[in-house]
């Protein structure tokens, strides 16, 4: 997951990743953590939350896993969001 979302680049891309961040008001520290919390995550932590997340994959078009503020940004959204 981290090599998908931290893929490399060149300092082209870098520059242009940078101020697509900065414009949506993203900030580098919020970046960081969400890098490190994934490298955190372990099996066991997913383990944990499979069955609803395949329940929801079945009833769902999308799911969506991710910290919590993360996904109070999507509340104001078209999205339902769902703590399990």
């Amino acid at each position: 997951a981290v090599g998908e979302y931290d893929i490399l680049s060149t300092p082209k891309s870098k520059a242009l990743l940078a101020t697509r961040r900065y414009l949506s008001g993203i900030a580098t520290d919020e970046e960081c953590k969400l890098r490190r919390d994934m490298l955190a995550m372990k099996t066991e932590d997913l383990r944990l939350v499979a069955d609803i997340i395949d329940e929801v994959a079945e009833k769902a078009s999308l799911v969506i896993v991710g910290a919590k503020e993360h996904l109070d940004a999507m509340k104001s959204s078209d999205f339902k969001v769902i703590k399990i």
